[in-house]
């Protein structure tokens, strides 16, 4: 009798196992020692803030950029502040890399890779794996490029300072200047009534410097000796006050800082109101 009741408990055990669904069985399946699951990566957005090093053109395949900083992801693979220097990188285009243009109101457009200028400020958004090295990231193609240099232009007047390289420290984001050439715009010579003609201007990452050399414009790195004692050297600064003293105007980052800039734009900006 009890080798019967036996039978039918095993019976009835069979049963009740046969009967749960596959996904039962496979959780209370012990895995191998030998094998772990693979972990599972997700992707995340890197972006790259900079300025454009070179003007790509409708068909680029890539755009150069003077990279400067970038959100937590890709400051992570350029570096700490402290040890990270700006540096070109080329970032390479896909059929579906989206190219906006940025307006004052903050609004973007749909646009193409020929709008983007050299110097421009610009936002590159790469999406890859989150433990992907600076290499990788790199050679994936960009999502989109943002191009906010009309989004960021400072409002307010326009004051422009021509004069003579005298020094640069790109630590401290300070540019000195001799400004007794006097080819400023009115608004600039006005502000330096009754001060010193050589006076120390400040500049960030928003600022950018370029070069004329042979007619063509190239993007300076501040980081390196780019810049000359006694270049020609021009600033442009906009300010909220119609009538800035030179104390305020040192204080406003400069927007763009031009190197041997052609004489006839220097003149055409010295007249600008």
């Amino acid at each position: 009798m009890r080798g019967i009741r036996a039978i039918i408990t095993g019976l009835v055990l069979a049963v009740a196992v046969a009967a749960l669904p596959a996904p039962a069985l496979a959780k209370n399946k012990p895995g191998h020692p030998a094998h772990k699951a693979a972990a599972t990566v997700g992707k995340t957005t890197f972006k790259f803030k900079g300025l454009v090093a070179a003007a790509p053109g409708a068909t680029a395949s890539s755009l150069s950029v003077l990279v400067q900083t970038g959100n937590q992801p890709a400051a992570n693979l350029l570096g700490t502040p402290a040890t990270y220097a700006p540096a070109n990188y080329g970032f390479p285009f896909s059929a579906t890399t989206a190219v906006y243009q940025w307006a004052v109101d903050n609004k973007a457009k749909l646009s193409t890779a020929s709008t983007l200028g050299l110097g421009d400020p610009v936002v590159v958004s790469i999406v890859a794996r989150r433990d992907a090295t600076l290499a990788q990231v790199l050679a994936t193609p960009a999502t989109r490029v943002d191009d906010v240099l009309n989004s960021t232009k400072p409002a307010g007047r326009f004051y422009f300072f021509t004069g003579s390289l005298v020094s640069m420290d790109p630590m401290a984001g300070k540019i000195t200047v001799d400004l007794s050439a006097n080819l400023s715009n009115w608004r600039a010579r006005r502000s330096l009534s009754g001060q010193p003609t050589t006076q120390t201007f400040s500049f960030n990452n928003n600022t950018a410097m370029i070069s004329w050399k042979g007619g063509k414009r190239h993007l300076l790195n501040p980081t390196m000796a780019d810049l000359v004692g006694g270049d020609r050297v021009t600033l442009r600064i906009y300010s909220p006050q119609f009538d800035a003293r030179i104390s305020t105007l040192t204080s406003i980052p400069v927007w763009r800082v031009n190197d041997k800039e052609p004489l006839a734009a220097v003149r055409a900006a010295a007249r600008a109101r």
